[in-house]
């Protein structure tokens, strides 16, 4: 039975991307960045991540490994150091190019400014030659000093056709096995020291033919004697190239390639035959390394790359990798490939696969291919030859590097097995590691995320560890350093080194101990780590202490009584196993819940503050994804938890109407410690509006039974008299009271009788009185004009403001009180003349106490006011007398006074019917 796939999930994306080979990365032409990492770091200094921000968008893609780190980007070459620390730059483009354009020093008058994306980076492990190849000048390479990239480079010879190895295209280059290229047969030894084979695959690119070297080719740099000075690269045998006429239809993304054993492997995507309408598909090409002297075109054989699903049509390679895997405790050469499911397909799923193939089992393919060509079955590849498989007596031996048949194209797939399916999320980066008896995976993905997730295994598989690197940018590059301690990880304009001990990644102890994590994640003292870099001496893979995240409130009052709730994780079963002390101060667990635990706090005989310590002692085991764990141990929150002396100083107002409403403010000192509190007010609860250390606030509410009568009168027909009490403020199990021994004191409800007068200027400042009984039950008296609510169509202007408000002050006895208009000038252009004045409704407030019960019963309505328009003066000497202007209006203020101010100085002025008198200051 066929082992099915572990789901994860994740969103759409399609690109194309990267993967590692030996100590190299290969290159895919469709990202612009490249890579070189030899890094040997210090995992105990590096419990962070490292991030280099270079401030421009990035898309690492040939990543390489190399003693000098070195970054490609487009028009762009970086430096960094261990620590991903700038060093230098070096600025490659953008320059003057045109595809249809011989290199330089070739003049040509159709060259415009161009980008140069860097798609080679490629240097010999012990040289200090770093060869670059670019998008621009036909992909024409050139050679830095590796040391220094701003030492010295130069320019490949461009009259040489191997020295052009990038292309605008798909390029992918790979180091292949060491040769010599300068043997002495009569001396019997190699001339120069012995250097790795280049191979490079390119996809034309439209540019002129005579500027496009063969397709697939192995190349030697020029370093032996008799090399011509900047001859660049030479080439090694003979290489492959499409037939003329499939140049421009049948272009080929190059995924990857790889050295094994003594072949040459490309991971391709490529049309499945040369109809426009032929679908896409992923091949495995192969190449024999051994050849000597090299014919890459008859030991070149495809076959179709398959990974297995039922759920969609993942038929697109989108990232691989070239590593082991772990298979009954022997490490055996594994090629993981990410495939991407047809985005043309109607109706199908877009996501990602990930598949593992042994490479035994593909060597056992090209094998059958190459047998069954020989015996005339199998066709051959039609966009490299004419010619097709025949019957040929051939022995096909492990080593077999081909013979007269070129081109073989076998049809019998290659079937991976299925490892990890994301049904929404595209894969765009993948690497592989072992560990002990693990095969790892470690998937960058177009999310942001990278998933680590052993593979390999018969059940189901889950991440071990997730990494967001970011909101809105794909993880486009993966790469480790040399000895496999940290990945390194390109997202936008960044890249990221992480460790692969990422034990310290979990924050949770329980997480540590139940993850499968290769590297045997444990518990030590305060975080997650491994065996070997605990220095604490407590290291336990399957028990925890208690972890308190936080806990509220951080103050109560001496007397105790503080509900405290902490919140963290691994709290035990039951309430029973915890013990939780404050300073040595008991606080008795309550409740307790799957990530938190409650408790009740003890008296203390003096202010104090200390931690909150949590005790488990807990012999039930828990769970989590089927792994079994332990919980004992203390620990003690990051904050303190204070003891504070709460106490009762005043309070205002001391009186207020029997409606309530009034709003009382208590002061003190750590009135806000705690988590419960209360006030009443003359045996009344008194609703609580705000809290401070210094003071809290709040509204009085109606007493549920009124005192017994006394002779104080009201309006109706009934006698009150007053209710004085005691203000309490309760603080958990604090009891509050003032030191004063003030009490608060109910009185009888306000009655208003008449408000004269009902009139006002528009700027107000017109004294109002109101009349009544009880007007003094109230401390802060309020009238309310409003002027929204009347004949809004004659309001013009955009002011919001409706409603304003004035404090009145009562007069001795309570009987009356004088309130002003307001200015209302600035609600907008009211359209208000003498004749016609704006109406508003005016309210008197009296704390808590309805309107219906403030006015009298015979009173009528009183809320009725108008607005007149401001009065206007004529210059008067100081004798004469005149009728004054506009007297309709000025007589409605019969017998009030209105002060005018004339000359710096104030006069009072009596309107008497018609006229106005000048009276003395």
């Amino acid at each position: 039975m066929k082992k099915k796939f572990s789901r994860f999930s994740g969103i759409h994306f399609y690109q194309r991307y990267i993967w590692k080979l030996h100590l190299s990365f290969s290159v895919t032409s469709s990202d612009s960045f490249v890579v070189i990492f030899f890094v040997k770091v210090d995992y105990q200094k590096s419990k962070k991540f490292t991030i280099l921000d270079l401030h421009s968008k990035l898309s690492i893609f040939p990543l390489y490994v190399s003693l000098y780190r070195t970054l490609g980007g487009t028009n762009r070459l970086y430096q960094v150091d261990s620590s991903l620390q700038l060093i230098h730059r070096v600025d490659t483009g953008p320059v003057l190019d045109s595809v249809d354009c011989e290199a330089p020093p070739a003049s040509c008058d159709s060259r415009l400014l161009t980008d140069n994306v860097n798609k080679v980076l490629l240097q010999q492990p012990d040289s200090r030659r770093l060869l670059i190849c670019g998008s621009v000048y036909q992909g024409l390479c050139s050679v830095y000093d590796s040391a220094n990239i701003t030492s010295a480079s130069s320019l490949l010879h461009s009259g040489n056709l191997q020295n052009y190895a990038g292309g605008r295209g798909s390029v992918v280059a790979v180091f292949g096995g060491e040769a010599c290229f300068d043997y002495d047969y009569g001396e019997n030894k190699c001339m120069c020291a012995p250097a790795a084979k280049l191979y490079f695959a390119i996809t034309y690119d439209n540019r002129p033919p005579q500027f496009m070297p063969e397709f697939i080719s192995a190349r030697r740099e020029s370093l032996c004697e008799g090399d011509g000075e900047g001859e660049g690269l030479k080439s090694v045998g003979l290489g492959i190239t499409l037939l003329r006429d499939t140049w421009a239809s049948h272009k080929v993304h190059y995924v990857t390639g790889f050295l094994h054993d003594t072949y040459i492997f490309f991971v391709i995507v490529q049309r499945d035959g040369l109809l426009p309408d032929s679908p896409y598909r992923t091949f495995l090409a192969r190449i024999c390394d051994a050849d000597d002297p090299p014919d890459m075109a008859r030991s070149y054989v495809e076959l179709p790359l398959v990974c297995p699903n039922i759920s969609a049509d993942y038929t697109l390679a989108t990232a691989a990798h070239f590593g082991n895997s772990t298979q009954k405790n022997r490490l055996t050469p594994t090629l993981y490939v990410a495939f991407a499911a047809q985005q043309n397909t109607p109706g199908k799923q877009q996501g990602s696969a990930v598949c593992s193939f042994s490479m035994e089992s593909i060597q056992k393919k090209f094998r059958a291919a190459i047998s069954n060509c020989y015996r005339g079955s199998g066709p051959t590849i039609p966009w490299y030859t004419l010619s097709a498989c025949y019957y040929s007596a051939v022995q096909i031996r492990l080593d077999f590097c081909g013979g007269r048949i070129k081109y073989i194209w076998g049809k019998d797939s290659i079937e991976g097995n299925p490892e990890l399916l994301y049904p929404a999320v595209h894969v765009t980066t993948l690497l592989s590691f072992t560990i002990g008896n693990h095969s790892v995976a470690v998937v960058g993905k177009s999310n942001g995320d990278i998933v680590k997730t052993i593979v390999g295994r018969e059940e189901q598989q889950h991440p071990y560890i997730t990494v967001h690197l970011s909101e809105n940018e794909s993880v486009t590059s993966l790469a480790f350093d040399a000895e496999t301690e940290f990945v390194f990880a390109v997202t936008g304009n960044k890249v990221t080194k992480l460790p692969l001990k990422s034990c310290h990644l979990y924050l949770d102890c329980w997480r540590c101990v139940t993850t499968e994590h290769p590297h045997g994640c444990g518990w030590c003292g305060d975080h997650c780590s491994t065996s070997a870099d605990c220095n604490e001496g407590d290291f336990s893979v399957d028990t925890c202490s208690p972890h308190i995240d936080e806990f509220t409130p951080h103050s109560g009052p001496l007397q105790g009584g503080t509900l405290i709730t902490l919140r963290g994780e691994d709290f035990g079963s039951i309430v029973g196993n915890i013990s939780i002390t404050i300073g040595g101060i008991t606080c008795v667990a309550r409740t307790k819940a799957m990530e938190s635990v409650a408790c009740t706090t003890m008296k203390s005989e003096s202010e104090i503050a200390s931690e909150v310590t949590v005790e488990v002692r807990d012999r039930n085991q828990h769970m989590f994804q089927e792994r079994r764990y332990y919980i004992n141990g203390s620990s003690s929150t990051l904050h303190k938890f204070r003891y504070a002396l709460s106490q009762l100083e005043s309070f205002f107002p001391v009186y207020g109407p029997y409606s309530g409403g009034t709003l009382v403010t208590v002061y003190g000192d750590n009135l806000d410690v705690g988590n419960s509190r209360g006030i009443k007010v003359s045996g009344v609860q008194c609703v609580i509006v705000n809290v401070t250390a210094a003071n809290i606030t709040c509204l009085t509410q109606k007493p549920p039974k009124l005192p017994p009568v006394s002779s104080r009168q009201t309006t109706r027909n009934t006698t009150e008299q007053d209710l004085a009490g005691q203000v309490v403020v309760t603080i958990d199990n604090a009891i509050l009271m003032p030191k004063t021994g003030a009490l608060f004191m109910y009185k009888p409800d306000p009655v208003v009788t008449n408000i004269e007068p009902r009139t006002s200027f528009l700027s107000g400042g017109l004294p109002i009185t109101v009349t009544g009984f009880n007007l003094d039950s109230v401390s802060v008296p309020k009238i309310k004009f409003n002027v929204c609510l009347t004949d809004k169509n004659r309001r013009q202007g955009n002011s919001q403001t409706c409603d304003y408000i004035q404090n009145c002050k009562v007069v001795l006895g309570g009987n009356k009180m004088v309130c002003r208009s307001p200015d209302v000038t600035d609600v907008g252009v009211l359209v208000v003349t003498p004749r016609d004045p704006y109406p508003v409704t005016a309210t008197i407030i009296m704390d808590g106490v309805e309107q219906d019960q403030l006015i009298s019963e015979n009173s009528g309505p009183l809320d009725r006011f108008q607005f007149f328009p401001d009065p206007m003066f004529y210059n008067l000497d100081e004798t004469s007398s005149t009728n004054a202007s506009n007297r309709s209006y000025i007589s409605s203020f019969q017998e009030q006074s209105i002060n005018l101010r004339v000359r710096n100085s104030v006069n009072a002025y009596v309107l008497n019917s018609r006229q106005c008198v000048t009276t003395p200051e």
